[in-house]
């Protein structure tokens, strides 16, 4: 009876591993939390699953196989949310490459291209090795000085993204603003629009039931002279 309990869970999990992703997605969009969040909640949640199981099967209780199968789950879903995290930010860099490009001449392609910076994070699970894992770093997004000037459309839907990409990270997150003074208010306001339009990230730790509501500062700093005004959004802890 258990050898067939434990297959028919295996090939539960295992199916399940193709949908995980479209699922964590469907997960954060109805929670109204970031793709991170709903990858964590997903990974809790099949741990739990799974746990339950092998909970039965071992002895040890459905309730107890559940805590520990949630642990597990929660890492693996906090490592997924990372992976959400830098794919966004890759596909706002993509999206906002094509911005640029319209708005510049093609000798300035590269210096106006936007650039997604990672690093290395471990990952510690209780009496586990800690796991390396590739996370978001930075994105720095250049602003073609002429449309900022001209309050162009690009520029107000380019800024508007950005503040939604900060608002929705998996974790604390700062937008540091580099331009000039005139253009700090303009700059803000459309950058608090994006932040406003999008659903706060929510973010589960590795505890079961570990939870926080991250949070996006904008930070204005000088822009040197010849500079190319830039913005870039980060996890507070990265130096920019």
């Amino acid at each position: 009876m258990k050898k067939t309990i434990i297959a028919i869970s295996v090939g539960i999990l295992v199916s399940g591993c193709a949908t995980v992703q479209q699922t964590s997605d469907e997960m954060a969009q109805k929670m109204g939390v970031s793709k991170a969040g709903g990858g964590a909640t997903v990974g809790a949640v099949l741990g739990c699953a799974g746990g339950a199981v092998l909970g039965y099967v071992t002895g040890v209780g459905t309730g107890k196989g559940c805590v520990a199968g949630a642990m597990v789950g929660g890492v693996a879903g906090y490592v997924d949310g990372r992976q959400h995290d830098l794919d966004d930010a890759k596909k706002l860099a993509a999206d906002m490459n094509s911005v640029n490009s319209a708005e510049t001449s093609s000798k300035d392609a590269e210096r106006y291209a936007p650039k997604v910076e990672t690093r290395e994070v471990e990952v510690q699970q209780k009496d586990k090795p800690a796991e390396k894992v590739t996370a978001f770093k930075s994105l720095t997004v250049p602003i073609p000085p002429g449309s900022l000037h001209d309050r162009s459309s690009a520029v107000k839907t380019a800024l508007g993204k950005i503040g939604g990409f900060a608002s929705s990270r998996s974790t604390d997150t700062v937008i540091v603003v580099a331009v000039e003074k005139k253009d700090r208010k303009f700059v803000e306001e459309e950058l608090n629009q994006g932040i406003a339009s999008t659903p706060t990230s929510s973010e589960h730790g590795m505890k079961v039931g570990a939870q926080k509501t991250p949070t996006t500062h904008i930070k204005f700093v000088f822009l040197k002279k010849g500079d190319i005004p830039k913005i870039t959004v980060a996890p507070v802890d990265v130096t920019v």
